[in-house]
């Protein structure tokens, strides 16, 4: 194979996936399966005794079970690991099928990232400091005076807040400061405990200030709040 070959062989996106492969080489059937696909061809991970420039017929299975069926060319073989295949004549219909198919592969593999990076950008500092704060709940229906809890930890984007009783996953809330004059409206994200204690953590809908923090934190040790290390 050419180096032109070779670069016009990776020239289309690809991506690493697995879906039944029938190949018909000289007149007999290898079930197998892709080890990557692009729009141009496929390799598979097996060798099955081909040889470079042979030419077979390719049926491919794609997850929503649709068949693809193409003639093709060994373009390269690596003996003991696989083959690179090369589509010679794959209708438009089916490479837009294949193009398709890498694009939500894609997007499926980005979304998954994006989630990894959620559960574990939590890199910012968390002061352990113990805030005696007024929750206010708009949820309900009927007005009930407002919830004592603290704060177990508390960064600029959120906090961990002990209440008596559980508070609904996604509820706004609204936390007054006891004594001084400040308001925070924060959405919950979780919450569990043993019944008399419930840790809850929520995230704030404005970005407090680096002020606003310690003004909490002076209005905590101004009603006898403590700071723990």
């Amino acid at each position: 194979m050419t180096k032109r070959e070779r670069i016009e062989r990776r020239s289309s996106d690809r991506t690493t996936v697995a879906c039944p492969v029938t190949l018909i080489a000289n007149g007999q059937l290898h079930y197998t399966q892709t080890c990557n696909l692009s729009e141009n061809g496929l390799f598979i991970n097996d060798d099955h005794g081909l040889g470079v420039g042979g030419l077979v017929n390719v049926i491919l299975t794609l997850p929503d079970r649709r068949l693809v069926s193409a003639a093709a060319e060994i373009c390269f073989v690596q003996p003991g690991v696989g083959v690179g295949i090369k589509f010679l004549n794959l209708k438009s219909s089916d490479r837009q099928e294949v193009r398709q198919l890498i694009r939500r592969h894609y997007d499926e593999q980005r979304r998954d990232e994006s989630r990894r990076h959620t559960r574990t950008r939590r890199k910012e500092s968390r002061s352990k400091i113990a805030l005696h704060l007024n929750l206010h709940r708009s949820s309900t229906t009927t007005p009930h005076p407002p919830l004592r809890v603290r704060t177990e930890d508390i960064s600029r984007h959120g906090a961990c807040l002990i209440a008596p009783l559980p508070l609904e996953v996604g509820e706004v809330i609204t936390l007054t400061c006891v004594q001084a004059e400040c308001e925070l409206r924060a959405v919950v994200k979780y919450t569990h405990g043993d019944g008399e204690r419930w840790r809850t953590g929520v995230q704030f809908l404005s970005f407090p200030k680096k002020w606003l923090i310690m003004e909490l934190a002076v209005s905590a040790l101004l009603e006898g709040g403590r700071l723990e290390r």
